[in-house]
């Protein structure tokens, strides 16, 4: 074999060791891109329901007081005041992409919480006391929501 082909046959296995070693921090970094536009649309999302629930009281004579609550079905969603269904004047401002299930639940004030909503291939959750988090959906969990 002569030099020259040596040379090629070693900077070939040369870049194929750099690229196994560069395709994990990469597939990572969208990952974790994916998840942060996810956790992102979820901060949209219940301001949109702080907006819905702002301009129906502004209308009412009777204030709703908290817990108000926005259930997300596959494409529609529905309100709730004190675990009782109420019809709303306004509708939740639309998103490209809706949540598939889950609610939010505006507690008190500042409590906010999400509960196993839907978004892409993320299942985010939140208590009144943290922050959003996260998680990708499994073939598992899609397959057992599909049902």
């Amino acid at each position: 074999m002569d030099d020259k082909k040596l040379e090629n046959i070693i900077i070939i296995v040369l870049l194929l060791v750099i690229c196994c070693f560069l395709f994990p921090i990469v597939y990572r970094t969208i990952l974790n891109s994916e998840k942060g536009g996810a956790k992102s649309h979820v901060y949209v999302i219940i301001e949109n329901v702080k907006v819905l629930y702002l301009n129906e009281v502004a209308d009412m004579e009777n204030e709703i007081n908290l817990p108000f609550t926005v259930e997300f079905n596959e494409n529609s969603y529905k309100t709730y005041y004190n675990n009782q269904e109420v019809q709303l004047k306004y509708n939740l401002k639309e998103e490209k992409i809706q949540p598939t299930s889950g609610k939010i639940t505006w507690e008190t004030g500042d409590g906010i919480s999400v509960t196993n909503l839907h978004y892409k291939n993320y299942i985010c959750n939140k208590t009144v006391n943290t922050d959003i988090t996260c998680v990708k959906e499994t073939q598992k969990d899609a397959k057992k929501n599909s049902k």
